[in-house]
């Protein structure tokens, strides 16, 4: 969310982290990125990520943001996973546990799963206290 507190959910500095861990990776292993980042021509810009800490991108393109492809990357392991749709769709599949990526496991809830929103403030552990500028007021 930008402009929240937490910098695990901030966009810009999840953004930021991508990058810095990019970086990193170069300079040990003298290889390239796997994927490119945003805002590189189809870099990846991530947006979410599961409770087990894999990431979820958009894969940008010159079309229209709603027709950019989903992926995501498993905190462990080289599997890259995509999804053949949006944004909307995705999350459409998640609500219904119907999504087909290897490192989301399925639900023990009622399905459709509920949505719990959070704020974004900060509450501690891993990540650091951002300043916030905005501010995400669920309903």
């Amino acid at each position: 969310m930008p402009g929240v507190e937490n910098s695990n959910t901030e966009l810009a500095a999840r953004l930021a982290e991508e990058h810095r861990g990019a970086r990193a990776r170069a300079q040990l292993t003298g290889a390239a990125p796997r994927v490119p980042l945003f805002p590189e021509p189809g870099g990846w810009l991530p947006w979410g990520f599961t409770t087990g800490g894999d990431g979820l991108y958009w894969v940008t393109s010159e079309g229209a943001p709603d027709r950019w492809t989903v992926a995501g990357r498993p905190s462990r392991g080289p599997d890259l996973a995509f999804f053949d749709g949006g944004f909307t769709a995705f999350l459409h599949t998640v609500v219904w546990d119907t999504v087909e990526m290897p490192f989301i496991a399925e639900t023990d809830s009622d399905v459709p799963i509920a949505f719990e929103p959070r704020s974004g403030e900060w509450l501690g552990g891993v990540g650091e206290r951002l300043e916030a500028y905005g501010r995400f007021d669920p309903v």
